[in-house]
């Protein structure tokens, strides 16, 4: 059986729409959402770490690793233009106690 990659509004339906996950759709979303601000965001911090001259990429092909190397700054780039950026600074703010806890369970969270 051949599988094809494209859209698939059936299975979208099935997963996100509220009326077919009693109400748990939109809440899968908004999810789906935090967690690839949050990937964007960890993705856009380790841009000056691959930018260093010292770091290389070997492919076996030296041309092969300076391309892949370009390729891959340059969707670091992209993450880090993202004006939308998960701040996990706003995110651990106020009561210490508080924000220690969150970040214990978010942690826990990412683990399981």
């Amino acid at each position: 059986m051949n599988k094809i990659w494209g859209h698939n509004i059936t299975e979208f339906q099935i997963r996100f729409d509220a009326t077919q996950t009693q109400n748990e759709g939109p809440r899968r979303l908004k999810n789906l959402y935090f967690i690839y601000l949050i990937e964007l965001r960890a993705i856009s911090k380790v841009l000056p770490f691959f930018e260093r001259q010292s770091y290389l990429l070997y492919t076996g092909n030296k041309t092969q690793d300076l391309k892949t190397k370009e390729l891959l700054l340059d969707i670091l780039r992209d993450a880090k233009d993202f004006p939308l950026h998960f701040d996990e600074n706003s995110l651990f703010a106020g009561d210490k106690k508080q924000a220690d806890r969150l970040k214990v369970r978010s942690l826990a969270i990412w683990i399981l």
